[in-house]
């Protein structure tokens, strides 16, 4: 039994299928390392469970999806039979050589093709595959983090302009509070007449006026924002 081979792409499998797990948690905003589905319980979501979930919610690309599964099947192949010690064996089993040799190709340098034997290509195919899946779910995870991001900053946009228009009513409405006070301690204190007369822009009336506008304003302000943030807080 090939045992060197076999950890090989088991650790790769570990790497690739916490990726698949870290994208799932942070698409449904799982904090809680220690989840039911996408942890290391024994309730958590296969391999192919998690592959097909993204590829249905349209978060991974078919080419994407098609590497994952063939990963999967050959990493099936070497962990779950105990005589699959090659590639050669693999590809007896289940045909996945066309893919791992297009990769091959598109990985080493031309003048040492010929020098591996097929054993060798096929492996190099494969450390290729891992590579690829691996790069492709970073950029996979960075477009999420990026979509969330996006997503936060327009709900952080429309709580300020709520807020915006709740503070403008506030703010109107404790200044029509603040000349409705002012007049009342004005009735109260001239008759209409005197007001009259004595109403302009320089005289100790007017800036009485606007004093207690301006006062009332103050308190009444006060008030609507401690009335907001009860109303916010419960």
């Amino acid at each position: 039994m090939n045992i060197k081979l076999k950890s090989e792409i088991l650790e790769k499998s570990i790497t690739i299928e916490t990726y698949l797990s870290q994208i799932l948690m942070r698409l449904l905003d799982i904090v809680n390392n220690e989840n039911k589905t996408l942890s290391y319980k024994g309730t958590a979501l296969s391999f192919k469970a998690k592959v097909d979930l993204l590829f249905d919610i349209e978060k991974i690309e078919k080419n994407l999806y098609n590497d994952l599964v063939t990963f999967m099947e050959i990493r099936n192949q070497f962990i779950h039979n105990y005589d699959t010690n090659s590639f050669e064996t693999v590809n007896l089993r289940i045909n996945r050589k066309k893919r791992l040799i297009e990769l091959y190709n598109s990985q080493t340098e031309v003048e040492k093709k010929d020098s591996f034997n097929y054993e060798k290509k096929l492996r190099i195919g494969f450390l290729s595959l891992s590579i690829k899946i691996i790069q492709d779910l970073e950029i996979t995870e960075k477009l999420i983090i990026t979509e969330k991001i996006e997503i936060l900053n327009s709900k952080v946009e429309i709580y300020e302009k709520n807020h915006e228009l709740e503070f403008k009513e506030i703010t109107n409405k404790a200044l029509a509070d603040s000349i409705d006070d002012a007049m009342e301690l004005l009735d109260s204190s001239f008759s209409k007449s005197e007001f009259g007369k004595k109403l302009n822009p320089n005289s100790k009336l007017t800036n009485y006026i606007k004093s207690s506008i301006f006062g009332f304003l103050e308190k009444n302000m006060r008030k609507e924002i401690d009335n907001w943030k009860k109303k916010n807080e419960s």
